[in-house]
């Protein structure tokens, strides 16, 4: 079978200015069937796929090296980092409605793309003048607009399908429509309105009830162990975490269901995974190492929650 040339087949991807800048940065990679990011260097050194597990050249790669190395990738994945990047990746997917997705293709964006399943878009947006000082932006590494319609990344990662709108982006502006937004002004709106930053997360398990839950979801043994993941240590964690959060996500919607009045949010559901999380994974470095703006277990635990929102339960990994 005759390799692609990656290149020619997405040559809009890779001609993007703001690609070409993020191209050189060795974080690199592609995704698995499961939209979970690998180790790409193993994959190429030993054929064993596993999650990635740190940043940097010994896991991951240039996006040089990468389209050289597996021309025939499926997709393209990138750990943007906005303090450094100076880009955001704004997320929306087919439950957006219209006129909101409209609005998010008027803002200044650098480059935009359909989303991996087809069904939304994917905008690389350059941060806004009241962004200098993201360790201080309260709600981690995503911003997420209050109805669910899309969501901003600031530090995480982004997955791009390559597969870019065709021709002039930019939608037909009837008279009636408002001036295009403010990208300061959404931006500023969505992070006043995250309910807590990582630093508080044990502080909503101060209630009870939640307390409960982690007790509930880690009180019973896992379905596998450690050597159903072939020893690979990061695919031992994703499981973990796809196990715990299939436990605890029925019960939180449970009690939402018998007290409407609870705030059990996006935000509450991952302060519950966390803490069930570290009861269940033995101490590793790499995850529990702080890197601006939160530890890397907190953004394994948001990507779990976000994976099985948009793929269902998680399947059972088997060794490899």
């Amino acid at each position: 079978m005759k390799a692609l040339d990656p290149v020619r087949s997405f040559p809009e991807f890779y001609s993007n200015p703001t690609v070409q800048k993020l191209a050189s940065q060795s974080r690199w990679t592609v995704t698995d069937s499961e939209l979970v990011p690998i180790n790409i260097r193993r994959l190429l050194r030993t054929g064993k796929v596993e999650a990635a597990y740190e940043l940097g050249d010994s896991c991951l790669m240039t996006l040089r090296e990468l389209t050289q190395q597996i021309p025939n990738a499926a997709n393209a994945a990138y750990y943007l980092r906005a303090n450094t990047d100076r880009v955001a990746a704004v997320s929306t997917d087919g439950s957006c409605p219209k006129r909101v997705a409209h609005e998010l293709m008027r803002l200044p964006r650098l480059y935009v793309e359909h989303s991996m399943n087809g069904r939304g878009h994917l905008l690389l947006i350059p941060l806004p003048v009241n962004a200098d000082d993201l360790s201080a932006t309260p709600g981690g590494t995503v911003l997420r607009e209050e109805h669910g319609h899309y969501e901003v990344t600031l530090e995480g990662w982004i997955t791009f399908s390559r597969d870019t709108l065709r021709g002039n982006p930019s939608p037909a502006v009837p008279r009636s429509v408002p001036a295009a937004p403010q990208w300061d002004d959404i931006f500023r709106r969505l992070s006043g309105a995250q309910e807590i930053p990582h630093t508080e997360v044990a502080a909503r398990l101060e209630e009870p009830r939640l307390s409960q839950v982690v007790d509930l979801v880690t009180c019973r043994p896992l379905s596998f162990d450690f050597n159903d993941a072939g020893g690979n240590v990061a695919a031992y964690e994703h499981a973990v975490l796809g196990e715990l959060y299939e436990r605890i996500h029925p019960i939180l919607q449970a009690l939402q269901k018998a007290d409407p009045a609870t705030n059990l949010s996006h935000t509450v559901e991952v302060a519950v995974l966390y803490a069930a999380a570290l009861r269940m994974l033995p101490h590793r470095g790499q995850t529990d190492h702080r890197l601006e703006p939160e530890p890397l277990l907190i953004g394994a635990v948001r990507a779990a929650i976000e994976q099985h929102a948009v793929l269902g339960p998680t399947p059972k990994r088997k060794s490899r």
